[in-house]
């Protein structure tokens, strides 16, 4: 929550997201909120896998492939499973908005993604300014750090949205 926002702004725009007709709907429906469970799972399981793999293979593993082709791959797939997970987490969000919003779990998992985004942004901007690194793949050891970052921060954000059901 925005330090100094006035909760019962936030409680109140939650409460309306809630009672939308998409709120409703991922509430009520018999399907929708399965349905957005079940694909988030699986964009779950290709964003983190696909995420992974890059971040292993930027810290060494499976050096035989090219950096290059590794990064075009997977991280359009990353890309793509983290669309899957924004629509499919909107939902779900919104069936139980008012109660999740301030959530422990929630804010920690929003907060790492939050985080986890601009590790890719810095490392893609340092990867791109530094042709050595997909041309040569002469790997910086910040470049290393991001990847270890990444890999432990994504790690955390499947692990925070799992708990956010227990509080």
């Amino acid at each position: 929550m925005e330090h100094g926002a006035d909760p019962g702004t936030i409680l109140a725009l939650m409460q309306a997201l809630e009672a939308s007709r998409l709120g409703t709907l991922a509430r009520t429906s018999t399907w929708i909120y399965p349905l957005a469970s079940v694909l988030h799972i699986l964009g779950l399981a290709f964003l983190l896998g696909s995420i992974a793999v890059f971040d292993l293979r930027v810290l060494g593993v499976a050096r035989r492939l090219p950096l290059a082709a590794c990064a075009a791959y997977l991280l359009t797939i990353a890309r793509t499973a983290f669309g899957i997970q924004l629509v499919t987490g909107f939902v779900m969000f919104s069936a139980d908005a008012d109660h999740v919003y301030d959530n422990p779990y929630f804010l920690a998992k929003v907060s790492v993604i939050a985080l986890a985004l601009v590790n890719i942004i810095a490392f893609h901007w340092l990867a791109r300014a530094n042709p050595y690194v997909y041309e040569f793949e002469i790997i910086p050891g910040s470049a290393k750090a991001s990847a270890a970052f990444s890999l432990l921060a994504w790690i955390a954000v499947a692990s925070f949205g799992r708990m956010i059901a227990y509080i």
